[in-house]
């Protein structure tokens, strides 16, 4: 595991630098606490899933001491981390990293990631405002566990207030 904290540290950057990968990992524990995943799985798919999102399957020869079904799962938590895709997490570990990778992009946190991002992308601030208030504005109900809306609540009231508030300003 310590080689996968190293790549996720050398790799990250951006809006999804290393501390997005540090306050997932922080999210998980409290949420796997509850539905008790298998810790590895998750921890490996929080540290890869940026880098390896656009290759899931090159992750394998990272994962050499998993096993295959561990390996397979790593690879469906990597593929259907972003909730807004087409994919959906099948397993409870899949279901925890993808609403991880949600609660990183709500509050305060969320929005200022959202506008790196946006400026990553060469947006201007009414585009980005755009763009990411749809896409903020709408996580809360991709939530897959309960106890994931319970923390988001906080952060969605701020998210929604933030967007009122740019609204009027722009």
């Amino acid at each position: 595991m310590k080689t996968l904290y190293e790549l996720a540290k050398k790799e990250l950057r951006g809006s999804h630098d290393y501390s997005h990968a540090q306050r997932m990992l922080e999210n998980a524990k409290e949420l796997n606490s509850t539905y008790k995943g298998n810790w590895k799985v998750i921890e490996a798919s929080i540290l890869l899933h940026e880098f390896k999102k656009n290759n899931p399957d090159s992750a394998k020869e990272l994962l050499k001491v998993f096993t295959d079904e561990e390996i397979e799962n790593v690879i469906h938590c990597i593929k259907t981390h972003y909730c807004l895709k087409i994919d959906k997490p099948r397993t409870i570990e899949a279901k925890i990293v993808q609403d991880c990778d949600t609660l990183d992009m709500l509050g305060a946190i969320g929005i200022a990631r959202g506008f790196m991002a946006a400026g990553e992308k060469g947006l201007d601030l009414a585009e980005a405002k755009d763009e990411y208030k749809n896409k903020r504005l709408g996580l809360y109900t991709k939530l897959n566990l309960e106890e994931s809306k319970s923390i988001a609540d906080k952060k969605f009231k701020f998210t929604k207030l933030f967007f009122e508030t740019i609204d009027k300003e722009i």
